[in-house]
């Protein structure tokens, strides 16, 4: 349980590593529309007082993750209470930067995953995406020694296991019912499935002591770039 925990935090640490570098030529400030974000991911990635990145977080919570209430501003963060299915290209031109970090895999189906990735890739804007790795040995959402690959099982096996222990991802249920739908916003991507959302992206996987964590999509287009970048 430790080792996932730490393989965890070691791949964050170099997915926000990479997002400063894909980001280093940009105009500051940087408009940035975070679909499904938090401000304490920005805050665990030491990037919530950057005055240079302006976030708009996209998502439906009453409150963020850490506690802190969004509405309407804090700080460089502003929070639109929408929803991402509901988005269109237009939408995304007002940005400089999509951004996404653990979020398209919680929408429950891939005709609403592919509705989301085509505005984003149909706006022409630059994008950064990162999902979960389907396929990787362990799953953030329910990192647990006894689940290795659990997004790889059949949804009825991972119905049983979740009536045997939450698995790190919340309490152990008591009916399928209620493991069924503690999985209906739970739909995690292969590295094939990301390549068929995001066709004009750069598809890299993220490694982590040695296991593929996660995937990320990224392509720059016609953000600001700064005036030194040809």
């Amino acid at each position: 349980m430790a080792m996932a925990e730490e393989a965890r935090k070691n791949a964050a640490k170099r997915r926000s590593a990479l997002f400063m570098s894909f980001i280093g030529d940009f105009t500051r400030p940087v408009k940035i529309v975070d679909l499904g974000g938090t401000v304490a991911m920005w805050e665990r990635w030491g990037l919530d007082q950057d005055r240079g990145l302006h976030v708009t977080l996209v998502n439906n919570y009453v409150a963020d993750t850490n506690g802190k209430f969004v509405a309407p501003r804090v700080n460089n963060f502003l929070r639109l209470d929408a929803d991402v299915a509901e988005l269109g290209e237009s939408f995304y031109r007002q940005f400089d930067l999509v951004f996404s970090n653990s979020m398209l895999e919680h929408l429950p189906t891939r005709l609403l995953q592919k509705r989301v990735a085509s505005a984003i890739v149909g706006s022409g804007m630059p994008y950064f995406i990162q999902v979960p790795n389907k396929r990787s040995l362990i799953d953030p959402h329910f990192a647990h020694p006894l689940a290795p690959f659990f997004a790889s099982w059949p949804r009825s096996l991972q119905k049983s296991m979740l009536l045997v222990s939450g698995l790190n991802g919340g309490k152990r249920h008591r009916s399928f019912e209620s493991a069924g739908r503690r999985l209906e916003a739970y739909c995690p991507l292969s590295i094939d499935d990301t390549r068929q959302l995001f066709g004009d992206a750069v598809i890299s996987l993220e490694w982590s002591y040695g296991i593929p964590m996660s995937i990320v999509a990224r392509k720059k287009g016609h953000g600001r770039m700064a005036e030194s970048v040809s």
